[in-house]
């Protein structure tokens, strides 16, 4: 059995996606190398306005810093009303209604390592020329 050797979680954040005008279609961030922790935490913070009230965030991950390959992470559901039995495998997502109010926020979305690389996939809605995002991320070791 191979030792398995972990890093200290990090002390500052890495930005993976600078403030920019909050996207209304999925964009991705950029890709954070994980290697070594056994947790990401991804910090969704919210600047300049507050008309974003629907939040919808997914994650990626990869074995290559290009990130090709890369896949989503999926939950899988068990469907006992098939013949066979069969186990089908949808894309995590997370949707937040009534996500931001007053004149910012900020979002924490803790996932576990998979792969060597991981980022984030946001969007929100409806949003207004104001509404700008930023995205940081803390790599953790437990």
């Amino acid at each position: 059995m191979a030792n398995t050797v972990f890093r200290g979680s990090d002390i500052t954040t890495t930005q993976v996606f600078a403030t920019a005008a909050f996207p209304t279609t999925a964009t991705p961030t950029n890709w954070i190398d994980c290697r070594g922790f056994t947790h990401v935490e991804f910090h969704i913070v919210l600047t300049n306005g507050a008309t974003i009230t629907a939040l919808t965030l997914g994650v990626d991950y990869s074995i290559s810093s290009t990130g090709q390959p890369h896949f989503p992470l999926t939950v899988e559901e068990l469907d006992t009303t098939a013949t066979p039995v069969a186990a089908n495998q949808h894309k995590y997502t997370v949707q937040v209604a009534g996500a931001f109010s007053g004149t910012g926020g900020a979002y924490a979305l803790p996932v576990p390592v998979h792969g060597r690389y991981m980022r984030l996939q946001l969007a929100g809605g409806p949003a207004a020329g104001t509404d700008q995002a930023t995205v940081v991320a803390y790599r953790r070791t437990t």
